[in-house]
């Protein structure tokens, strides 16, 4: 090593690797005192003084204090990962999975929920490892624990059988993968032309080669024109399939103990109060085909939750772009945990960059109407409390959104509409006595 370079490992040179004269590999790069010095001021900046940051202070001290007074140089290489000796059998490997799985979910959760860059996320890994080998005081066995945090995340967060099913982007109308047509046959009315609109998107196999020196190996030398082609989808819609989040949701610990448990506090109510949608006449009338007096069925009742926004910061000054969701709560749950994110079920996302209209929106909703209309009938699912399986039936009972969504997925008119429905001739004088009124003709 020359006397005028030192050895850096910051996030940039981590990734090198330095062989010293003694033949010693070391995670690291071999730089000047003054770039030294470049490399650092990044670092430092996310680290101020004692004085504004008391409590980060202190917890450096203790970490330093506990693991060396090289734990901050070490902790961010990856060395960390030949902290544990490497040791067969299968009772080991055994015995780290619990403890993988922790470390996996923890770092997911940092990138979620904390809003920590990779880089933090593989040094908060590098500090668990470091903990973990200081609080046994011995060599342990090596836990087969990924480098990458994205390889963390994929392991904690679970995986659900998610559609991808080409649709058209101007009336939205979904199509089978392998019965997509060139262009999109779609007509609103059977007088009405097709809609045409381009399905695929061509893209070609060719990349352009660099010439070196003049010469080009003839074996890549391809022109473009000559290039080969491939056709793919010009959008998908990404759906999530009912039955399987059900099945991972009622597999949840204690998920049906807290549904009985706020049913039976609800109907515990002697007074006139109304405290859940459950004392409301509509739940009670639900025609279901299974009793609620048997313990081994289900009813579950959802609400629908529709809405659009812009990914672009909705600024006026900005594009315009609207991206819907679809998601579902369990009106069984008690309502201090009914809306929480890990209960709800995202049924779907709508693409951009427009929102479709009051007649086309029913063509990406369909794909939930059809698994809502699989549940009508009981089916049989294994939950926590029923390993071997339970009659599990689903309705939908609430429309929640604001004016744009109610009127496009309900069908409902404004407040000041004279016709309250867009199927029928009924007018806002006859809402107290709303019936099936006589149908509309095509015409109208």
């Amino acid at each position: 090593m020359s006397a005028s370079l030192i050895l850096c490992q910051c996030g940039s040179c981590i990734a090198n690797i330095f062989t010293d004269t003694n033949g010693n590999e070391t995670h690291g790069k071999l730089i000047t005192k003054r770039s030294k010095q470049r490399h650092n001021q990044p670092c430092q900046s996310n680290f101020q003084s004692p004085s504004h940051h008391p409590h980060r202070s202190s917890l450096r001290n203790h970490l330093t204090h506990d693991l060396g007074t090289n734990a901050e140089e070490d902790v961010e290489s990856d060395d960390t990962s030949s902290l544990m000796d490497t040791s067969s059998g299968s009772q080991n490997e055994a015995d780290s999975a619990p403890v993988l799985c922790m470390v996996a979910i923890f770092i997911a959760w940092l990138y979620f929920f904390c809003n920590l860059s990779q880089d933090k996320c593989r040094m908060a890994r590098n500090f668990l490892l470091r903990i973990l080998k200081h609080q046994q005081k011995q060599r342990m066995n090596r836990l087969a624990l990924p480098q990458d945090p994205r390889t963390l995340i994929r392991m904690a967060v679970p995986t659900f059988d998610l559609r991808r099913i080409p649709y058209c982007p101007v009336c939205f109308s979904l199509y089978q993968l392998k019965q997509l047509p060139p262009k999109c046959t779609y007509r609103e009315t059977p007088q009405c032309n097709p809609c045409n609109t381009e399905l695929f998107l061509t893209r070609s196999n060719f990349r352009s080669i660099r010439i070196r020196e003049g010469k080009m190996n003839p074996a890549y030398q391809i022109h473009p024109c000559d290039a080969p082609f491939y056709s793919i989808p010009i959008g998908t819609y990404i759906t999530q399939t009912l039955d399987t989040w059900l099945r991972w949701f009622l597999q949840l610990d204690g998920i049906e103990d807290q549904m009985s448990k706020w049913s039976d506090e609800v109907l515990a109510q002697n007074d006139e109060r109304i405290i859940d949608i459950q004392q409301g006449n509509s739940w009670k009338e639900m025609k279901w085909k299974t009793k609620a007096e048997d313990a081994k069925s289900l009813q579950l009742c959802f609400s629908l939750f529709v809405d659009w926004f812009n990914p672009r910061h909705n600024k006026l000054a900005g594009k315009q772009q609207s991206i819907g969701i679809v998601c579902m709560a369990c009106l069984n749950l008690p309502p201090s945990i009914r809306q929480k994110f890990e209960y709800v079920f995202i049924a779907g996302l709508m693409p951009g960059p427009q929102a479709p209209d009051m007649s086309t929106i029913g063509h990406l909703m369909s794909p939930l109407v059809d698994d809502l209309l699989a549940f009508e009938g009981p089916m049989n699912i294994p939950t926590s409390n029923f390993p071997e399986g339970r009659l599990i039936e689903t309705r939908l009972l609430t429309l929640i959104g604001d004016s744009g969504a109610r009127h496009k997925v309900g069908g409902f008119a404004s407040h000041s509409a004279n016709y309250m429905c867009p199927w029928c001739m009924i007018r806002d004088t006859d809402l107290s006595k709303v019936k099936l009124g006589p149908l509309r003709v095509g015409a109208e």
